[in-house]
C-alpha cells in the first residue's frame, strides 16, 4: 500500500501529501483528491474509495500489530483477507484514476 500510493503520488504530485511512506491515508487522499470538477457522482466515488482505503489500512494495521499485543497469532485466514482487500482497493483506486484522464 506505501509502495502504491508513492507511485500514485508520483504520476500525479499533490504538494499537502506527506513525505512520510508509512501515512499511505494521507498520501492517497492527497493524490485522489486532485480529481478538479468531477461532477458528484465521480466525486462519491473518490470519498467512498478514500474511505474503503483507510478501512483496509486499519485491517492490515490491526493484523499486524494487533496478533502481537493481543497473543492471538495470525492464521492463513487473516492473510488471505488482508491480501484480497487490498487487491480489491488498488484496483479499483486505479479505474478511478484512470476515468480522470
Amino acid at each position: 500500500m506505501q509502495a502504491f500510493a508513492t507511485e500514485l503520488l508520483s504520476q500525479y504530485p499533490a504538494a499537502e501529501a506527506p513525505s512520510d511512506p508509512t501515512r499511505v491515508k494521507l498520501r492517497l487522499g492527497a493524490g485522489l483528491t486532485l480529481q478538479g470538477n468531477l461532477g458528484s457522482r465521480r466525486a462519491e466515488l473518490i470519498d467512498s474509495l478514500l474511505a474503503y482505503w483507510s478501512a483496509v489500512v486499519d485491517l492490515v494495521q490491526r493484523q499486524e500489530h494487533g496478533a502481537d499485543k493481543e497473543g492471538d497469532p495470525l492464521t492463513w485466514e487473516d492473510g488471505r483477507s488482508v491480501v484480497l482487500q487490498t487487491l480489491v482497493t488498488i484496483a479499483e483506486v486505479r479505474v478511478a484514476v484512470a476515468m480522470r484522464r
